[in-house]
């Protein structure tokens, strides 16, 4: 099986060598990590853990508010660092100058955020970043201890799963209130810097080639145009020209969903991670203590309800994944009584996880599902922008074969047409 990702490795090595030159590092060793020798997807960062010969004492930028500078007091001398080269042909990604400075501002504010509410600062803090070396984007990271709290959440007891995820609803709330002092208005938008190092709300999206939107509508409308744009591009989608299904998406594009927003509130505006996972949470076992929040790469500053379409699986609090009695729950906050229907073994466990981890949100000052108003409507236009290009025919392609992909085709369809139906088209 041929590794898209190899392509280059030593070329990326060299590169790896003359950022650390540059900033007069002394390295006794350059290794990959979260990396695998085969794999069919690019990813969305070459990851290095970097040894030093001797500790360092590196300055991390500034997360200080109340100082405009851009560096702070240096963080106890260490042997280890994370270096990240952006990955230019990572699918899902808009390759924008400014993708590595949405990263770096989303560490800052977070841990900016962490600290207000006296939490330890749980993004890596950024020794430094740039654009330029061997046409990657770069940025040397702390480096953060502890394993994928995937690997490990199935084996917790009750007690540690609910401290755990106590723990991370916490992490959430930081989140949604790091944009606390930048005033994005109505914007939906990335962040960047300005020649003085202070973070602005005037970037393009990671996750889309535009922006910044003013506000959320203008954002949708670009969502749903790039997925047609997509699909224009498949052979077997062909842009959804068959039986008629294209004229009806253009008609509610032009008239419908405007309707479907009507008594939505759509003033709201966070941070969103938009991979908010476990995978992307760091977990010290002895300690029992969440130690990192990582892989910023999609996050922006945007609706929160965009963070429950992408996030929580592991916790029992997506919106988009969930079945259909776990999703009322979820979007009304009502999690008693249980449904009277049959549930398995596991379904009655996803049910428990799913309150516990909404009444740990409702603990502090996070904003859930329940709170928006119109969530329900706002999934339903997640789910229709994901049908209009799905998985399988952009990353997904290469695990299915023609026949496949025409099933998967045939069934997307079916489901376009009936959230179409649903819309009044």
């Amino acid at each position: 099986m041929s590794n898209v990702n190899h392509i280059g490795y030593d070329e990326r090595i060299t590169v790896a060598k003359q950022i650390l030159a540059s900033l007069s590092l002394n390295v006794a060793s350059i290794d990959p990590i979260a990396y695998s020798p085969t794999g069919r997807f690019h990813y969305n960062n070459f990851l290095y853990k970097i040894t030093f010969t001797q500790p360092h004492s590196l300055t991390p930028l500034e997360i200080s508010e109340s100082e405009a500078v851009k560096s702070t007091t240096p963080l106890n001398p260490t042997t280890n660092a994370i270096l990240r080269l952006c990955n230019p042909l990572a699918s899902g990604l808009s390759h924008t100058p400014t993708r590595i400075q949405n990263i770096v501002a989303a560490h800052i504010l977070v841990n900016r955020s962490l600290l207000r509410r006296n939490l330890p600062p749980l993004a890596p803090a950024v020794y430094a970043y740039g654009h330029d070396k061997g046409g990657f984007a770069w940025s040397l990271d702390e480096y953060k201890r502890g394993v994928d709290l995937d690997t490990v959440f199935s084996t917790l007891s009750r007690e540690d799963k609910r401290e755990a995820t106590a723990q991370v609803a916490n992490l959430v709330a930081a989140v949604q209130q790091a944009v606390v002092g930048v005033s994005a208005g109505e914007r939906v938008c990335g962040l960047t810097f300005d020649e003085n190092g202070e973070i602005l709300e005037d970037g393009e999206m990671t996750v889309l080639p535009a922006g910044p939107f003013n506000g959320v509508r203008e954002y949708w409308d670009a969502l749903f145009r790039e997925q047609l744009s997509d699909a224009d591009k498949s052979l077997v989608l062909d842009g959804w020209k068959r039986n008629g299904i294209r004229a009806r998406i253009e008609r509610f594009l032009s008239g419908g969903v405007g309707a479907v927003l009507e008594n939505v509130d759509l003033e709201k505006r966070v941070l969103v991670h938009r991979d908010f996972t476990a995978n992307n949470i760091l977990y010290d076992p002895e300690t029992k203590e969440i130690t990192a929040l990582l892989d910023f790469d999609f996050s922006a500053i945007m609706h929160p309800s965009h963070e429950f379409f992408s996030g929580f699986r592991d916790f029992g609090g997506n919106v988009s994944s969930s079945s259909a009695f776990l999703r009322k729950a979820i979007c009304s906050g009502i999690f008693t009584p249980i449904p009277a229907v049959d549930l398995t073994d596991a379904e009655k466990e996803e049910w428990e996880l799913a309150s516990i981890w909404d009444s740990q949100l409702a603990a502090t000052d996070a904003v859930r599902p329940s709170m928006i108003k119109g969530i329900e409507q706002l999934e339903e236009l997640n789910r229709f922008s994901e049908l209009l290009f799905p998985w399988a025919f952009g990353d997904g392609a290469a695990l299915f074969t023609e026949d496949k992909l025409v099933v998967k085709r045939d069934e997307a369809e079916t489901n376009l047409i009936n959230i179409l139906l649903k819309f009044g088209f």
